[in-house]
C-alpha cells in the first residue's frame, strides 16, 4: 500500500512539473512573437495616446540614400554616354579634320581608361597655337572637349589630364602631317588595319640573340637611353601600368613609345646586319621566312611573342621596332 501512495506522490509532482514548464514555454512564444499591440499610456482624464512599439522605433524614417560610387575614369566627368557619339572633329587654328571612323575608338578608349587620379597635369604656360577642340557629334547636340597639342592632354571642367600614346600618335597624324610622330603613325596604323584581315599563323621564333639591335634586347635599351641625350618629349597617360610616361626622340634617331623602342636609322643592326635601309630580299636571307607578313610590316616571334618587327616602305626597311609585350 505505502508502495503505491509512493508511486502516486511521484507521479504529481511530475505532472506539476511539465505543467509548469509547458505555461513558461507558451509565455516566451507569446511574448516574442511580433504582435499589433500598441502600448497605451494616459496622459489625463480617460484619454490615451498610442507610442509606437519598441521594435519600430529602430526602423529609419526618410533615410538618405547611400551615395552613388563615383568611378575615376575621364569618361565619368563628360555629359555623354560612349554609345551616342555619332562622329568626332578636331580643331585648330582654323583647320578642321574629321576623325576617321575607324579610329574613333582610339579617342573614346583613351576618355573610358584615363584615370582622373593617376593622369592629372600639372598646369603651366601653353601656347595657344598648340591648343584644339574636338568636336563630338552626339544624337541630340554637340559636345566640345579642349586638347592640347603640346602636352597631350585633355582639359575637363578647367583640369588637364593626359591622353594616352594613341591619342598622341593620331593628333599628331591630323593636325601636324610633317612631324616624325605623324609619319610613324601612317605606317603603325596601316599595319593595325592590315593585321585585322590576316589569317591566323604561328611562325617559328628566332633565337633572341639575332633580334637584338646593337646587341641589346628592349630591357637594355631600356636601360641606356636612360643617359640618352633627348631632343625632345611629350608626355602620356598608360592605362595599362596606370603610370604617366613620355615619348622621346633621342640624338641617336631613336624614338621611344608605350612598350615600343623604333629604329629610324641605320646606325644599330642585328647580328645579321638587319638594320633600316635594307631591302626585304636581304631581309629573307637573313631572317628566313617565318614572320607574320602583311604588306607594310613583317613581325617575328621571339619566345612566345611577337617582339621584333619590320615596317616597310618601297620594298626597303623604313623602321625597326623591338616591343615589349605588357
Amino acid at each position: 500500500m505505502f508502495f503505491i501512495q509512493g508511486n502516486k506522490r511521484d507521479l504529481f509532482i511530475i505532472a506539476g512539473v511539465i505543467i509548469v514548464l509547458a505555461i513558461v514555454v507558451v509565455m516566451a512564444i507569446y511574448y516574442k512573437a511580433p504582435s499589433n499591440r500598441s502600448i497605451a499610456t494616459t496622459t489625463g482624464g480617460d484619454s490615451t495616446i498610442e507610442l509606437e512599439k519598441e521594435e519600430d522605433k529602430n526602423i529609419p524614417v526618410n533615410s538618405e540614400p547611400s551615395p552613388s560610387v563615383v568611378l575615376p575614369y575621364l569618361f565619368e566627368m563628360l555629359d555623354f554616354q560612349e554609345e551616342d557619339v555619332k562622329a568626332i572633329s578636331v580643331e585648330l587654328g582654323g583647320m578642321q579634320k574629321d576623325i576617321p571612323d575607324n579610329r574613333l575608338f582610339v579617342l573614346l578608349q583613351s576618355l573610358r581608361w584615363t584615370d582622373t587620379t593617376v593622369a592629372r597635369a600639372e598646369q603651366g604656360p601653353q601656347a595657344d597655337d598648340e591648343k584644339a577642340m574636338l568636336h563630338f557629334i552626339l544624337q541630340d547636340h554637340e559636345y566640345d572637349l579642349p586638347y592640347n597639342l603640346s602636352n597631350n592632354t585633355f582639359e575637363v571642367e578647367g583640369v588637364s589630364y593626359y591622353a594616352d600614346d594613341q591619342v598622341l600618335l593620331l593628333m599628331q597624324g591630323l593636325l601636324r602631317e610633317d612631324s616624325e610622330l605623324a609619319v610613324l603613325d601612317i605606317f603603325l596604323e596601316n599595319a593595325r588595319v592590315e593585321q585585322e584581315s590576316a589569317g591566323s599563323i604561328d611562325p617559328m621564333p628566332l633565337n633572341a640573340e639575332q633580334t637584338e639591335m646593337g646587341g641589346l634586347d628592349f630591357n637594355g635599351w631600356e636601360t641606356k637611353l636612360q643617359d640618352a641625350e633627348v631632343i625632345w618629349k611629350i608626355p602620356y597617360y598608360d592605362d595599362g601600368t596606370g603610370e604617366v610616361k613620355e615619348a622621346r626622340k633621342f640624338s641617336n634617331g631613336i624614338l621611344m613609345l608605350n612598350r615600343q623602342i623604333i629604329f629610324t636609322n641605320d646606325s644599330y643592326a642585328t647580328q645579321d646586319d638587319v638594320k633600316v635601309g635594307i631591302t626585304l630580299d636581304q631581309v629573307m636571307t637573313k631572317l628566313g621566312p617565318e614572320a607574320l607578313k602583311l604588306v607594310s610590316r613583317w613581325s617575328y616571334k621571339v619566345g612566345d611573342y611577337y617582339k621584333f618587327h619590320l615596317y616597310y616602305n618601297d620594298n626597303k626597311v623604313k623602321y625597326i621596332v623591338i616591343s615589349q609585350p605588357l
